[in-house]
């Protein structure tokens, strides 16, 4: 299953190693990370990952990642199921 994760973390040394160290050891696949700019407001940073993980490892991987964001004071925007509306038909995204 592939997941899409919005968050952010806050400025500080090891918050996004700490939010990517629960992926990593249940042997994820991460497919992309986005890193923004610090948003001066609130010394945040928008961070957008997607992920893959086994169907036999979701739920330990959702109770973790969820851990993970209290401890860290993560703040969650989206964290969802991927939306693979359209991924098979390749057809229409090819040039002619």
């Amino acid at each position: 299953m592939i997941l899409e994760l919005e968050v952010l973390l806050e400025d500080k040394p090891g918050t996004l190693i700490g939010l990517l160290t629960p992926i990593s050891e249940n042997n994820c696949n991460i497919q992309g990370i986005y890193h923004g700019q610090k948003r001066e407001d609130d010394n945040t940073i928008p961070v957008y990952l997607k992920f893959e993980v086994e169907d036999s490892k979701y739920r330990k991987v959702i109770d973790v990642l969820e851990q993970r964001f209290v401890e860290l004071n993560i703040q969650v925007l989206k964290f969802a199921p991927a939306d693979l509306k359209g991924k098979d038909d390749s057809s229409k995204n090819r040039a002619v």
